[in-house]
């Protein structure tokens, strides 16, 4: 007899889930047990009991060997089935209450299960575990078992045989067989078909295919990522999303519902995963104790305002949860901790400096932000009404104790890519279709067609058309992975078709709140009174700031053939082949914990669509490209120019092979090449300048969101330090050399002068020939031979016939455009400097421009183009003059800013070409002079202000009176952020200059360079570095007109 009695392998207490793609519930059985459902009911066990009989007499109808009366009366015992067992199916199938069966099942199952193991002798031809799954299938079917979730990816602990095809039929499954063939046949392998059975058979029956949503597949983590059978849960869930997005096609509401993919349910994490601003991986680490500093820390994180970057702070409070973990005698509240009569036996900065391999100065800024955590639980929990601490409490960690933490050279030594190979690199992705890239099998993904459901293995062109795009335009690899794709615009742009209506799955459905933020929009054009499709940049904004973050992007007005092709067949696509069902805001990432953001933040973030998607992560299709991805690319990009340059012969100048990819990794694979993906951007403002760029499209990459600055380096061996102004002796020195040399060029000969001065026009160099030197007019960035008295004819040829010119563009003395402007190597640090100031006045122009324009979106978004109210029309017009006005100053400043790069790098040339030129035309150089060359980097507001202000004191030319406004501006705001009244509002224009350049000189030699950056943004107090007393009386005595006394400090060497 079979004992039935015991319940081992069922249960009776499945999960219950809702649906939010259709509001039906479900039932799933996530447990290493077979589940009775609630549903069993006496209508349901008539209704298997039919179905049962029917399965009986399908089987008898397959036996050739039976005659009619069996057929008419089908015996289950002619068909693998024992006595017993059938007593025992009968027995469960007269039985109403699902418990009351839960011991009849476990009989039956354990007969099951013996029967599969007995050698074919023993067991009969017919016997088999099938026909016992098979009466299961019938339970399931009618809603009353659900099979366990540990079998679905586990395939050799499954109880369906895996050497028998199993038939999905309606006899058995009802109407999912349908769904079951429809899901199961485009699947790569019979593997995972029989885990999307299993997976099935794991739930109740569905009523539709939208009953399984993100919470059902929530349930199957734990199996999956234990057994790590990622290919084949991928293979699933890929097939479920694909089928329901099939079904739900055009039901908006179900569109919504649906998650993005269900692969990020299942990511194998390499690791742990401790980028949490919840600290999860330390819930269940400890005691109570561990859970209340876990908690507090959260807490702490929640509240910081207006991060980008997250993973700073979390990564440094990693540390505190480790040593509380770690030390066993911390007090069980962080209040406790800081108590004065409290004294650990273990510091926190003694387990750093026991347990982390970093410098001294990197372990300062850890404890640093670790103090600030200190700071916060005493405000919050260890102080009264009026925020004042109690006594009792002080903060654990004395940042006046720590050494200066690690900062940043300030300024990157990334090596610019030449233009050579930028082509080369170019042609290496699109020659001959794309070719090279599709060789790359990380880029291949698998494809299911929602119509036919078939797979097929499918070329992600993302990572090749990433590249490409940071070819053709000079933006940051942040700002193109943030590119839209339109896809939730209101009209989206075409090809063939142009500016249609959005009827896509994500058109916005109504038009309030509608933004529109592709890549290509249309940007309107006043001179030409059209519109015209410009480029839009959806942020901005890559850093904290203390201002309140916003990630409103902005326009650059250039319509540019290759990026709209580009973007118009990398948004078809992603379309076909790699859909979304709504916008996700950075915020949402999960792919790059270096996106983490505060929480205030995340709310004021918008929905993206992205361009970028990387359809071939394996993880997370549906965000851009990480920055590992991107980098892998890049890697085999230059290992491939490598190659290229080899095969064609081309080495370096002494027949030695060009080296491109300096490490590789054991496997042999390129890991770092000499060339850092980063600088791309750099060699392609560069590449386009050269180019000749539309001069208003210059602007935009120079102004639109970030600060050019040139600097003047020392290249001479020994002297590799940056020189930030050209100081006095420097001036001098330059001053000695413009006179040698422009009593030089008076006396070379015509052919010559071509190759060692720099200039406009060749009128230019006639002019100083044939003028007496005295009356040329020197100025700090070259010479007038005219003694600049044609300004009114400087300008470009308006009458070639007539030989009639236009003044010179902007207005008299604006040299850089004068067609008689000469220029050379003596003057190239005054040249700069006004490059410098023009890039200010860019930036400056640029902040009005971005004011107007947005005040006239604001007023056409409420009123329309041609508002009716006489009031607002004459506002639309007043604000589209400011426009158009702006954008003509713009236009001529931006001219002056190319032309004088032009010249600065006709100088730098001119200075290569001749430094070891020995001949009797030998350029007349100081030899200090010689060895300067430029550099032209980004920089912070702050630094373009001050290197404007700085230069004016060796060059007159320079007006820095606005600079210095702004550079005091920001003075100010870091005194009264350290809780100081403002100094440099009440001086004047001159003390503003000269005052601050010795305060920026003067903390620049207490702190360094990129700690001034901190301590002007407001992370880092005076009063922390221990400088607030003699910078305050330093600042105090210039105002009040006294000398100071020699400073007393060295510069520090930044680490």
């Amino acid at each position: 007899m079979i004992d039935v009695e015991h319940t081992e392998n069922w249960h009776a207490n499945p999960s219950r889930v809702l649906s939010k793609i259709t509001s039906n519930y479900i039932f799933v059985n996530d447990s290493t047990r077979y589940c009775v459902l609630p549903t069993w009911n006496s209508e349901s066990i008539r209704s298997a009991s039919v179905t049962w009989r029917e399965h009986v007499a399908s089987l008898t109808a397959k036996s050739y060997s039976l005659g009619k009366t069996a057929l008419s009366n089908p015996d289950p015992t002619k068909q693998g089935y024992s006595e017993q067992v059938v007593d025992l199916i009968n027995e469960i199938l007269e039985t109403d209450e699902g418990t009351s069966a839960l011991p009849l099942l476990e009989a039956f199952l354990l007969e099951m299960r013996r029967v599969s193991v007995l050698p074919r002798k023993e067991k009969g031809f017919k016997v088999s575990s099938l026909r016992f799954i098979e009466f299961l299938f019938i339970l399931w079917k009618h809603r009353l078992i659900a099979f366990p979730a540990s079998q679905v990816w586990a395939f050799r602990e499954s109880d369906i045989p895996l050497g028998r095809a199993i038939e999905i039929s309606e006899l058995h499954f009802g109407d999912m067989a349908e769904v079951m063939t429809s899901l199961t046949l485009p699947l790569k392998h019979p593997g995972q078909g029989r885990a999307m059975l299993r997976f099935i058979l794991a739930c109740s029956k569905p009523f539709e295919i939208g009953d399984y949503d993100y919470a059902v597949l929530k349930l199957f983590e734990p199996f999956a990522l234990k057994l790590n059978h990622q290919t084949l849960v991928y293979g699933i869930t890929d097939q479920v999303h694909a089928r329901q997005r099939m079904v739900y096609h055009g039901n908006r509401e179900a569109e919504l519902a649906l998650p993005q993919s269900y692969r990020e349910i299942f990511i194998r994490q390499k690791g742990e995963d401790r980028s949490s601003a919840e600290f999860r991986w330390a819930i269940g680490r400890g005691s109570s104790r561990v859970e209340k500093w876990r908690e507090q820390l959260a807490d702490y994180v929640a509240s910081l305002p207006n991060r980008v970057g997250l993973r700073y702070e979390i990564s440094h409070l990693n540390l505190v949860l480790d040593y509380v973990i770690a030390t066993q005698d911390v007090p069980d509240e962080p209040l406790r901790y800081c108590r004065r009569d409290y004294t650990a036996a273990v510091s926190i900065g003694s387990f750093q400096e026991e347990t982390r391999n970093i410098s001294e100065r990197r372990a300062s800024g850890s404890l640093r932000n670790i103090a600030r955590f200190f700071d916060w639980v005493i405000s919050t929990y260890g102080s009264d009404e009026d925020g004042i601490p109690y006594r009792e409490y002080a903060n654990p960690i004395d940042i006046d104790d720590l050494p200066p933490q690690a900062t940043s050279k300030g300024q990157t030594d990334r090596d610019a890519i030449p233009l050579r190979f930028l082509r080369m690199i170019r042609e290496i992705i699109e020659g001959d279709d794309y070719a090279w890239p599709k060789t790359i099998r990380s880029d291949y993904l698998e494809y299911t067609d929602p119509k036919t459901g078939q797979r097929t293995r499918v070329w992600s062109p993302v990572r090749a058309e990433f590249i490409l795009l940071r070819l053709l335009l000079p933006i940051r690899a942040l700002q193109t992975r943030l590119l839209d794709s339109g896809e939730g615009d209101p009209e989206i742009w075409s090809t063939e078709q142009g500016w249609q209506p959005n009827t896509g799955s994500l058109a916005p459905t109504d038009k309030t709140g509608q933004r529109e933020l592709g890549f290509i929009r249309r940007i309107w054009d006043h001179h030409s009174g059209r519109t015209f499709n410009g480029l839009f940049i959806t942020t901005n904004k890559t850093q904290d700031r203390e201002e309140l973050f916003t990630e409103n992007g902005y326009e650059i007005p250039w319509e540019n053939a290759d990026v709209i092709q580009l973007f118009c067949r990398l948004r078809d696509w992603q379309v076909r082949y790699n859909p979304i069902v709504r916008a996700i805001s950075r915020a949402d990432l999960k792919s790059d914990k270096k996106l983490v953001v505060s929480a205030d933040l995340a709310k004021r973030l918008y929905g993206l669509h992205f361009l970028f998607r990387d359809a071939a992560d394996r993880d997370f299709p549906h965000e851009p490209p990480t920055e590992g991805r991107l980098h892998g690319f890049w890697a085999l990009l230059i290992a491939e120019l490598e190659r290229r340059l080899e095969e064609a012969g081309q080495t370096n100048s002494d027949g030695s092979k060009i080296q491109l990819i300096r490490r590789h990794k054991a496997s042999g694979v390129p890991k770092t090449p000499i060339f850092d993906m980063h600088s791309l951007r750099v060699s392609g403002l560069t590449a386009f300048i050269d180019a000749g760029v539309p001069i208003h499209i210059l602007s935009e990459f120079v102004a639109g969101h970030a600060t050019i600055l040139m600097t003047l380096y020392y290249h001479k061996p020994g002297a590799a330090e940056i020189t930030r102004v050209l100081d006095s002796a420097l001036e001098e020195m330059s001053t000695n050399e413009s006179q040698n040399w422009a009593a030089f060029l008076k006396n070379q000969p015509t052919e010559l002068i071509h190759e060692i001065a720099a200039y406009n026009s060749d009128e230019g160099l006639r002019a100083a020939q044939s003028t007496q030197s005295s009356l040329w007019s020197p100025m700090a960035g070259g010479i007038c031979p005219n003694g600049a008295t044609l300004c009114n004819v400087g300008g470009p040829l308006l009458n070639e016939g007539k030989k009639v010119y236009a003044p010179v563009p902007g207005g008299s003395k604006n040299c850089a455009l004068c067609r008689y402007f000469v220029t050379g190597p003596a003057f190239l640090g005054g040249l700069v400097a006004a490059f410098n100031q023009t890039g200010g006045q860019i930036r400056e122009l640029f902040g009005f421009l971005e004011e107007n324009q947005t005040r006239r979106r604001a007023i056409i978004a409420e009123h329309g183009t041609l508002p009716t109210d006489r009031k607002v029309s004459a506002e639309l017009t007043t604000v589209d003059e400011a426009v158009q006005s702006t954008q003509s100053k713009l236009d001529i400043f931006s001219q002056t800013w190319v032309s004088q790069l032009r010249l600065i790098q006709k100088i730098e040339k001119i200075i290569e070409t001749h430094a070891n030129d020995n001949g009797k035309n030998t350029l007349v150089l100081n030899g200090q002079l010689r060895d300067l060359s430029i550099s032209l980097e980004e920089s912070t507001e702050f630094e373009m202000w001050d290197r404007i202000c700085q230069s004016s004191t060796f060059y007159p030319n320079v007006d820095a009176r606005l600079p210095a406004i702004r550079r005091a501006r920001m003075f100010d705001v870091m005194f009264k952020r350290n809780g100081r009244p403002s100094v440099f509002a009440t001086l004047t224009d001159q003390q503003m200059i000269v005052i601050g350049n010795e305060a920026a000189n003067l903390l620049r030699s207490m702190i360094g360079s990129p700690r001034l950056e901190d301590v002007l943004a407001g992370r880092l107090a005076l009063d922390d570095l221990g400088i607030a007393p003699q910078f305050e009386e330093f600042i105090q005595q210039r105002v009040d007109g006294g000398d100071v006394a020699a400073i007393g400090y060295e510069k520090r060497v930044a680490g």
